[in-house]
């Protein structure tokens, strides 16, 4: 099994769509053809990267700005031959979507579940009818409840579940958004920990021919060789958590687990929305599946109390129907406090990630430059080896959570768009695969 991973950087972080890099052929010297619908991929093409002013041969590249291109990220399986060909996918997050609401399992439970729902109350309602009047009797009460009350319990169970299949189908997309930006973040991830490589073997050139000249103690030497080991493990580490965002895609829209995927998406930033925030409260009051559900128990409370206090009134019965009118319009209240309090953390949680992302982007700069400078002043023999290490861990290590930041950020403007419709509290949306290179530097 190959699993692809193409994308391209832009010159502010944004992934625009990958795909085979102009002029790269195959073995046989003719460009890879592929199916419609598919990119044919060699899997003897090396990524260019010029991130950090460092392209992926080790040499300086560009302008030094950090806004390099880089393209077609390969991710192979444990004993896959190298230049092998492979077809992958193209795949569009609107097509994702639909073959998830064509595949997911829980899309096609919900849909059963309506149904079921359906026929009960359809059943509810000719029982109801077929049933004669009766004006007293040992079993008027259960008499009454059947005629009356079931109905309408079925009635409403019937609106909550066809509500609850569009709120589930919703709850879908998020997942299914969720993993698919999940494999961007991932491959763009092993990306920046390609340019680090590359920017710990150019550091151990630099150190090997200081060490030959007499400029440089072995020390030097040994620390670079030291920085591409870790440089290597961290990239490993990188390669099998966008391996395992694939999986979880795959499983997510319903396709082989082995399927290679070309997509086609990219991650860019805007700035917040300007919401009236009580404004989308109250028009969440009428679309959460929460609130839908409270009120349908309310309903059903009440009508049980009418049909007891129109044949059985007084009784311990109608007392205890009483409480759970009361009960049911606690519950009414306190779910409106929590679709406010959703809505409010969710938009919270999407100006708070705004904010982190654009001091991390004024610090990424900033790591560019001082590693941009350390690496000078030691090809030019007044800085020291020390200096350029942490200044590569530090960018590293800025890389990788602005690549975090900006996927944290559009997945924020993504739960506050579902949370208007469902909550979104232990939603399960996936194995959230990350590559470790933010933290294991520090």
């Amino acid at each position: 099994m190959l699993l692809v991973i193409a994308g391209i950087v832009g010159s502010h972080g944004a992934w625009s769509p990958g795909g085979v890099a102009e002029g790269v052929e195959t073995d046989a010297g003719e460009a890879p053809v592929a199916a419609p619908g598919y990119v044919s991929v060699n899997l003897e093409f090396a990524a260019l990267d010029n991130w950090g002013g460092v392209a992926a041969s080790g040499v300086p590249g560009g302008s030094g700005d950090g806004h390099g291109t880089a393209v077609g990220e390969l991710v192979a399986e444990a004993g896959a031959g190298g230049g092998k060909e492979t077809l992958a996918r193209r795949l569009t997050v609107e097509e994702a979507l639909l073959l998830a609401l064509e595949n997911n399992s829980r899309v096609k439970i919900a849909a059963r579940e309506r149904a079921a729902a359906f026929i009960t109350a359809e059943q509810a309602r000719v029982v109801s009818s077929a049933m004669p009047n009766v004006s007293g009797g040992s079993g008027i009460e259960s008499w009454a409840r059947a005629k009356y009350v079931t109905e309408e319990q079925q009635a409403e169970a019937k609106k909550v579940a066809d509500k609850a299949f569009e709120v589930v189908r919703e709850q879908v997309k998020l997942i299914v958004e969720k993993a698919y930006f999940d494999v961007l973040k991932n491959r763009e991830l092993v990306r920046v920990n390609e340019a680090a490589l590359e920017r710990a073997k150019r550091q151990l050139q630099l150190a090997q021919a200081a060490f030959t000249a007499g400029t440089a103690p072995k020390t030097d030497v040994l620390a670079a060789e030291a920085g591409v080991a870790s440089a290597e493990a961290q990239l490993t580490k990188a390669r099998n958590d966008a391996a395992t965002a694939m999986l979880t895609l795959n499983r997510e829209i319903g396709l082989p687990l082995e399927t290679q995927l070309e997509l086609t998406e990219k991650v860019g930033y805007q700035p917040p929305p300007e919401v009236d925030l009580q404004a989308v409260i109250n028009e969440a009051y009428g679309t959460r599946l929460d609130m839908t559900q409270a009120e349908s128990n309310l309903k059903v409370a009440r009508k049980n109390l009418e049909v007891l206090g129109r044949y059985v009134p007084g009784t311990f019965t109608f007392r205890l129907a009483q409480l759970d009118v009361e009960k049911a319009e606690i519950n009414l209240e306190n779910t409106g406090n929590q679709v406010a309090l959703d809505l409010t953390q969710a938009y919270l949680n999407v100006v708070a990630a705004d904010k982190v992302l654009q001091s991390l982007k004024a610090g990424l700069e900033q790591a560019r430059e001082n590693h941009r400078l350390a690496s000078l002043r030691y090809e030019v023999g007044v800085g020291t080896s020390l200096e350029v290490l942490q200044a590569s861990e530090q960018l590293l290590r800025m890389e990788s959570q602005y690549v975090e930041a900006l996927f944290n950020y559009n997945l924020a403007l993504l739960t506050f768009e579902t949370a208007k419709v469902a909550p979104v509290s232990g939603l399960s949306t996936g194995s959230s695969t990350t590559s470790s290179s933010s933290t294991s530097t520090r």
